[in-house]
């Protein structure tokens, strides 16, 4: 089974957790639920990402990148 890149893997992990907190609420969101909706142990997650907090971390800056991208644009 071939392994899936570190930034495939992030974009995965970062877009279940989302998913869970729009189907779910944030208090569903643990490594144990990421893991499930990902299809990967949990251990698997610590290889992308330190920290669950890490991963919400990541997601803001996304969000944030993605926002100054779109002021740029209409500016």
């Amino acid at each position: 089974m071939i392994r899936k890149s570190t930034d495939v893997r992030q974009v995965e992990i970062k877009s279940a957790v989302l998913a869970i907190i729009f189907r779910d609420g944030l208090k569903k969101v643990s490594t144990k639920n990421i893991a499930k909706e990902v299809g990967i142990s949990e251990g698997s997650i610590f290889r992308h990402f330190a920290s669950k907090n890490e991963i919400i971390l990541s997601i803001m800056d996304d969000v944030i990148s993605d926002l100054i991208e779109s002021l740029r644009r209409i500016s």
